[in-house]
């Protein structure tokens, strides 16, 4: 089966579920080190909502994060231990989900946990993966105190751009990351489903 064929077969099965099982990936669940998190409790809480089960993995939950998710109906879990791995590179590693829980579609942010929703994807076939893009990194690195600020660039836009072009749908936070996604996908196949979301009023735009 090709990886078109693949692809169509995750899209065909999330489409049928009325109900689905997400898995999202960060790095907190409060937002104490920028706005990434921001986005993904509110993404977590209002698909919740909808009726979905929604398990969300950071690096170090704390009792207080744990009873926040838990009074919206979300679940929070760490990664498992991994000698040699930090928190943050063991969200990678396959995780310990709940009994019962089998993910239809992981969910990643940019370059803080996409590279750890992807390999989750890699363990757990069929799932759907869902790569949001919060920054520009090829705008935004000349802007920043170092010295080899084009060689970081260069780097940080080739990681989004694998990230994003194997993703089944991409989405970009606001006009101007909607069309910088639409760039880093780019002779993708297949292509994936690109939506652009504007917070505050939330907006979907296909």
């Amino acid at each position: 089966m090709t990886d078109g064929a693949c692809s169509d077969c995750r899209q065909e099965n999330v489409t049928k579920s009325q109900k689905l099982v997400v898995l999202s990936i960060s790095t907190e669940w409060f937002s104490m080190r920028g706005g990434v998190s921001t986005i993904n409790r509110e993404l977590c809480i209002a698909l919740r909502r909808l009726g979905h089960t929604v398990v969300c993995a950071i690096e170090s939950p704390t009792l207080e994060e744990i009873q926040n998710a838990r009074s919206n109906g979300i679940r929070l879990i760490p990664p498992s231990y991994q000698p040699g791995y930090d928190r943050h590179q063991a969200l990678g590693v396959p995780l310990s989900l709940p009994d019962g829980i089998r993910p239809d579609v992981i969910i990643g942010h940019g370059l803080h946990s996409g590279p750890a929703a992807m390999l989750q994807q890699r363990s757990l076939p069929g799932t759907y993966r869902i790569h949001f893009i919060h920054v520009d990194s090829g705008a935004i690195e000349p802007h920043k105190d170092h010295q080899d600020h084009g060689t970081r660039a260069d780097a940080k836009t080739l990681d989004e751009k694998l990230l994003a072009s194997s993703a089944d749908l991409v989405v970009g936070i606001g006009p101007r990351l909607y069309k910088a996604a639409s760039h880093l996908v780019l002779g993708a196949m297949p292509k994936p489903v690109l939506l652009r979301l504007d917070p505050a009023p939330a907006r979907i735009v296909r």
